[in-house]
């Protein structure tokens, strides 16, 4: 058997591997923080191999799952012995990703403190323009790792976002962008508003889309880190591909939501496969086309076929005395 690999991913695609991988047992809360250690040990390399000297590290967080790798990243951070201070453009009650707020929270319940650790509340743009941040014109200071928005960018850029991301292209430190840089469509590549302009890009799993079109200037050089996705969350259909499936209209007639054709179903061993598929067209589907191989002449159990939840023209069936039969 062959599986071509593909080397980008859209978006989307990235969701439904994860919420298969959920499927598999494969929590977002581990894949989250195998993407956090991933980002440190980047961050790690990168800082050696263009400081000569110990950096502090900073880190902008908003309230998605990239400021939540952000913080998984701190921890590993803080044990080589840098300097971490966090910048956060939502405090913890305006963290939307579960899994970010738990890391968040490990963060806050380190106390007493060993770390150099340092958390900052950026709740106002004056807060933003008086950070360290925007107050330092040295390169050798800082690196600053963008994680405030992800692949769930939607509209309009909040101001207090926008201001984030002009101070971090005005400072002087090295700049590495989680997944997709700040402010950059992750699907075209395209920018509608500002966008983080880093030196490095450190995708998960795979490059997203975008950031293969946006080319080098908009992303800077891209590291790709493997963080123990399954093959099978990407390529085989699971729960998370029904998310693709579009949400059905109360005014919506049969046929309006999408066929499928089962070209071959098997033969009688096989059975169970046309009965999981039958259950499969409620999740979205409503005609359904089955087409059998001649010659099995084999029963079906009535109870399989007499479904009034949707019509499922079946090619390639006889009745006999009210019982149903393969041709």
């Amino acid at each position: 058997m062959y599986i071509w690999l593909v080397i980008f991913m859209d978006p989307i695609d990235m969701t439904v591997t994860d919420l298969n991988c959920e499927y598999l047992g494969l929590s977002r809360l581990c894949l989250m923080e195998s993407a956090g250690k991933s980002l440190a040990e980047e961050v790690g390399k990168i800082a050696v191999y263009t400081f000569s000297k110990p950096v502090k590290i900073i880190i902008f967080t908003g309230s998605g799952g990239n400021g939540g790798d952000g913080f998984v990243a701190a921890r590993y951070l803080l044990n080589r012995g840098y300097d971490v201070d966090i910048y956060m453009l939502k405090d913890k009650n305006g963290i939307h990703s579960a899994e970010a707020k738990t890391n968040y929270e490990i963060l806050e319940n380190m106390k007493p403190r060993f770390s150099r650790l340092t958390i900052h509340n950026l709740n106002t743009i004056e807060d933003i323009n008086n950070c360290e941040v925007a107050n330092s014109d040295s390169f050798s200071e800082f690196i600053i790792i963008d994680g405030i928005l992800g692949t769930g960018i939607n509209g309009k850029l909040r101001e207090n976002i926008k201001r984030a991301i002009e101070v971090i292209n005005s400072s002087n430190g090295l700049t590495i962008s989680v997944d997709v840089p700040s402010g950059l469509d992750p699907l075209t590549g395209q920018i509608h508003d500002v966008a983080v302009k880093p030196q490095y890009t450190v995708s998960f799993h795979k490059v997203k889309t975008g950031i293969h079109n946006a080319g080098e200037e908009k992303v800077g050089g891209i590291v790709t880190c493997d963080i123990g996705i399954p093959i099978e969350a990407e390529y085989f259909i699971n729960h998370g591909d029904m998310i693709k499936l579009n949400k059905r209209s109360l005014k919506s007639h049969k046929g309006n939501n999408g066929k499928v054709l089962i070209a071959i179903c098997g033969g009688y061993q096989l059975l169970g496969n046309y009965y999981k598929t039958e259950q499969g067209t409620m999740k979205g589907l409503e005609l359904v086309d089955l087409y059998t191989e001649q010659g099995e002449g084999r029963l079906i159990d009535n109870i399989v076929l007499q479904s009034d939840l949707f019509d499922m023209p079946i090619v390639g069936f006889e009745n006999h005395g009210g019982r149903t039969y393969i041709k």
